[in-house]
């Protein structure tokens, strides 16, 4: 083989050796993104489990609020009605 075709060779496999670098690589930011968005999905479904229990947690407030409320008038009323035996 002359010198010509011996370099015009060892550039071939050098290209090749190049273009499967690149592949590889680009497999492994595939991977990288996939990996990324996965996660992101991941993270999202649990943002949406927090932000629901964090609503069901207030709402339950909310009643809990109420109810303490009837309560206070229940007792003010009853209060209220046993000063007549009192007297």
């Amino acid at each position: 083989m002359d010198q010509k075709n011996c370099n015009s060779a060892s550039g071939g496999t050098l290209s090749r050796r190049r273009s499967g670098e690149s592949a590889a690589q680009s497999n492994n930011v595939v991977e990288a993104t996939s990996q990324v968005t996965n996660d992101s999905n991941k993270i999202a479904g649990e943002t949406q489990q927090v932000s629901a229990a964090s609503e069901e947690q207030s709402a339950t407030m909310h009643e809990l609020a109420n109810e303490n409320t009837k309560l206070a008038d229940m007792a003010k009323r009853l209060q209220e009605q046993l000063k007549v035996f009192r007297t």
